[in-house]
């Protein structure tokens, strides 16, 4: 479509605060609606050459625009710059039934961009019923490189097609009162407000979210910006995520440093605080989300505010500092003393060594290796010198029998034992199995417990039996939860260290996991598991650990067997893996009893990405965890 320059498209106005025109560029006919002055300026060719994503029309005078796609871009420019030392704000009247989706920016006179601001922060007075606004943008605001004006452009912050909408009486105001950028509280701000490249989120709107918008991240990346912050105590962030196969995973940090990781595992809006001193003045806050899947489903994060608060933490989702840690778990450790006085704590076996079995995979695979493939022989003995987890179920045989031989094979050592029996165990996947209904697992257990014979142990109950319970009916779960329970007082009862298998901090929300521990049991077990056949970072688990840790008060111990390079969000057999912190049980960490080797290096997740069979030895993985 083409437009002769007498036609009103751009209604660029100079007017000083009586109204009176302060530059004159090329007069078009007066508009009979307004006191404005209106102006054009001598356009070439199509209008539409200065825009994109759209169609450019009038209609009663007004600029009338009708995207066709998201990210649509208006642009109003003059053939001649106009110095901005005069002004100190611009004015226009928009309408549009989309008033929170779209951004302003400026050109100067070297055609160099300036500062975008959102057009939902400097609305300044309603004018009508049917949707007229006034806009007014302190050119402060907007930070122009060399004071001077060559153009405007409205963009769309969405993403998403929206319907025409109308401008009109744009105009540079001398000596006008410059309203505040927003009607928020100071030490509160929208997440919309910030800027992200297209391929990493966008603003949206959201009726839940203040203001009508919030900021959808939908790949791993930062939102970082500076704020001048009152003197505060913490940082609240009201956040939600679409959750995809567990929760999604933000990282916040304060002028460069991490504070804490926080799973967002609720598609409802939710405060998130951290507690953290800050001294009134600019600081710099980052929320990265740093977990991304999209393979099945899609996991993604939403932000809508930020705010520095005083007072009490509207919810403790942060780490709590080391001493309150030692407070809360030597607190639990008294209030379980009557239901299970061995299984408070594993610091009892700091001065304990764990047991290393001569006879794993790994080392059978060394000796086979030995003199054909030396280099391969070294490599793999990283894996086959450190103490992993026996695992035992359907494939036992007789379970009492086989525990007592490896815990008697461990003499002084402390083994780690997986008990992996549940019914209806994996909901039927990859490692589908177990016993046949409870009373067949609770004689199952019997006779595990009883093979321990009293002997110092460290039990890993059940890996995935609360996480992966949404196949069961109502009815089942309960089922399951009193199973469970009853194995921790069972197996508690010989001696060993039993730890509540709880996923992992991508899988379950803090609160719901919480839950579920509960009704299981943890009130009588040392404490619970993380990360098990998982490759999560140990940073990623301890965050998510010491918030269960602050409802169920009992501390924890991570998998880190394969968590070298973190995750990729695979959970099967995924490549580029590498093995993690060797075992220990001096952690340094408060609440963490001991950082374990449960899965197996090299064992085999299932028939996926080229594995064989769950629990089966695969060489060439074990190599290139070791290698990576």
């Amino acid at each position: 479509m083409r437009f002769r320059t007498k036609i009103a498209i751009l209604a660029l106005t100079l007017v000083a605060s009586l109204g009176i025109p302060l530059a004159i560029l090329t007069r078009a006919e007066a508009e009979p609606s307004t006191n404005y002055a209106v102006f054009t300026d001598q356009f070439q060719n199509d209008w539409t050459n200065w825009s994109w994503s759209g169609q450019l029309g009038v209609q009663d005078n007004q600029i009338a625009f009708t995207p066709s796609t998201g990210w649509f871009g208006l642009y109003l420019h003059t053939d001649r710059a106009v110095p901005t030392s005069p002004y100190n704000s611009i004015q226009f009247k928009l309408k549009t039934s989309s008033p929170t989706s779209m951004r302003l920016y400026g050109f100067d006179q070297n055609w160099q961009p300036s500062q975008s601001v959102e057009l939902k922060d400097y609305v300044t007075a309603n004018i009508s019923n049917d949707g007229w606004r006034i806009y007014t943008v302190p050119l402060s605001a907007l930070r122009l490189a060399s004071n001077s004006l060559n153009g405007l452009v409205l963009q769309d912050t969405t993403g998403q097609t929206q319907p025409t909408f109308y401008m009109d009486d744009v105009a540079l105001q001398a000596n006008a009162i410059t309203p505040a950028p927003s009607t928020q509280p100071q030490n509160s701000f929208d997440f919309s407000a910030n800027d992200l490249p297209n391929w990493a989120g966008a603003g949206y709107e959201d009726s839940d979210a203040r203001g009508g918008t919030a900021l959808l991240v939908w790949t791993n990346a930062t939102v970082s910006n500076q704020y001048a912050a009152p003197a505060s105590n913490q940082i609240i962030i009201r956040a939600k995520a679409d959750l995809c196969q567990g929760a999604a995973t933000m990282v916040v940090s304060l002028d460069g440093k991490a504070l804490t990781t926080i799973a967002v595992d609720s598609a409802a809006w939710r405060n998130y605080s951290i507690p953290v001193a800050i001294t009134a003045g600019d600081h710099t806050v980052s929320v990265a989300f740093t977990n991304d899947a999209h393979d099945i489903c899609d996991r993604n994060l939403r932000l809508d505010t930020l705010t520095f608060g005083v007072g009490t933490p509207e919810t403790a989702v942060a780490a709590p500092t080391a001493a309150a840690s030692v407070a809360a778990k030597s607190s639990a450790a008294a209030a379980g003393a009557e239901a299970n006085a061995v299984a408070n704590s594993v610091n009892n076996l700091v001065s304990a060594s764990l047991y290393v079995d001569p006879n794993t995979a790994a080392a059978q695979q060394v000796a086979a290796w030995k003199n054909s493939r030396p280099q391969d022989a070294n490599l793999l003995a990283k894996i086959a010198n450190q103490p992993t987890a026996k695992w035992f179920g359907d494939w036992s045989g007789d379970v009492s029998a086989a525990v007592r031989s490896y815990v008697n094979a461990a003499g002084s050592k402390v083994p780690i034992l997986v008990a992996y029996n549940i019914p209806n165990r994996d909901c039927g996947s990859y490692s589908a199995g177990g016993s046949a209904n409870s009373a067949a697992y609770s004689q199952w257990v019997s006779a595990f417990a009883s093979g321990l014979g009293g002997h110092k142990a460290i039990v890993i109950l059940e890996p995935d039996a609360l996480a992966l319970n949404d196949c069961l009916s109502a009815l089942d779960k309960q089922s399951r939860y009193q199973m469970l329970s009853e194995a921790v007082t069972t197996l508690s009862a010989q001696g060993a260290l039993v730890y509540l298998d709880a996923g992992n901090s991508t899988w379950v929300g803090v609160d719901d996991m919480g839950g579920r521990l509960q009704q299981a049991g943890i009130a009588k077990a040392s404490g619970f598991a993380l990360n098990v056949s998982n490759f999560n970072s140990t940073s990623s688990e301890v965050a998510y650990g010491n918030k269960l840790n602050a409802m169920v008060h009992k501390p924890f111990v991570v998998d880190t067997s394969r968590n070298g390079n973190g995750t990729n969000g695979q959970f099967c057999n995924p490549s580029g893996r590498a093995i993690g912190q060797a075992p220990t049980l001096s952690t340094g960490q408060a609440n963490v009893d001991a950082f374990l080797w449960i899965k197996i290096p090299g064992e085999s997740d299932g028939t996926c990405n080229g594995g064989p069979s769950a629990g089966a030895w695969w060489a060439d993985y074990a190599l290139g965890l070791v290698r990576n």
